[in-house]
């Protein structure tokens, strides 16, 4: 790929490795500067989508492209069906993200610790999941985005019938909100939180719902934005184009 005829300065690493926790080999995917200015780097974990893997954020999106010669890691763990849980069927997807990927690939590169330079984004089971690591742990995470996320199951049912298979035979009932709600309120003040989704979106009357919960909660920062489009890609290029650009805003008020 290249922008107006100058190559793109980007390095795309596909890393395979046997995870312990969930017992099988396992794919992250790493678009990397080729040149590091700094000692550590700004990181985006962005997570994928239902039926999707990691590929279709660079397969289907310009995300290199927008990218390019900045001083970001994006960071693209294969997470199955998993809904990013630890899942009732005995795969401990959550434990393998939080307490053996992350952990590996910091010590392998230079990714900064620091909250304030760790973002996290993903698009509709992945907009869930990035929701769910902010919420859980607001105090390794600086920014979420979640771009057409999942926020009520009864949306989902027809496309997913082995959603059991995640949370056991009876489904959650506001399950980000209870998560809000147990969690520690002033490392949630520190959190900023931004929901993106399309006029056109099936899923729009749930988030509707849930931005109202979200606005009446004590963020660092929220906001919702509707914009012209579907739940597709289409709408997620655009949509990651913008949470580039807002990152990029938010390191150089430092």
């Amino acid at each position: 790929m290249q922008i107006k005829g100058e190559v793109l300065k980007m390095a795309i690493l596909k890393l395979e490795r046997f995870s312990k926790i969930l017992g099988s080999q396992k794919v992250v995917r790493l678009v990397i500067p080729d040149q590091i200015c700094t000692g550590k780097v700004t990181v985006l974990w962005l997570f994928h989508g239902l039926g999707d893997d990691g590929s279709c954020w660079l397969r289907k999106t310009r995300l290199e492209a927008f990218l390019a010669e900045k001083q970001i890691i994006a960071i693209i763990p294969d997470m199955g069906r998993s809904f990013y849980q630890n899942m009732a069927d005995g795969q401990l997807y959550q434990d393998y993200l939080l307490n053996e990927l992350m952990p590996q690939l910091q010590k392998l590169l230079p990714l900064s610790l620091a909250p304030k330079h760790n973002y996290l984004a993903g698009n509709s089971m992945g907009g869930f999941g990035a929701l769910q690591f902010a919420f859980k742990y607001p105090q390794k995470f600086r920014t979420v985005f979640a771009l057409s996320p999942v926020v009520a199951f009864n949306a989902i049912k027809p496309f997913m019938p082995d959603l059991n298979s995640v949370f056991g035979s009876k489904l959650p009932e506001n399950y980000l909100q209870n998560l809000i709600l147990a969690a520690d309120s002033h490392k949630l003040q520190q959190l900023e939180c931004h929901l993106l989704i399309g006029n056109q979106d099936f899923m729009l009357k749930e988030n509707k719902i849930f931005a109202t919960f979200l606005e009446q909660q004590k963020f660092c920062n929220f906001d919702f934005k509707i914009s012209v489009g579907k739940h597709d890609w289409i709408f997620w290029d655009t949509a990651i184009e913008k949470v580039i650009t807002q990152i990029i805003d938010l390191e150089n008020r430092k």
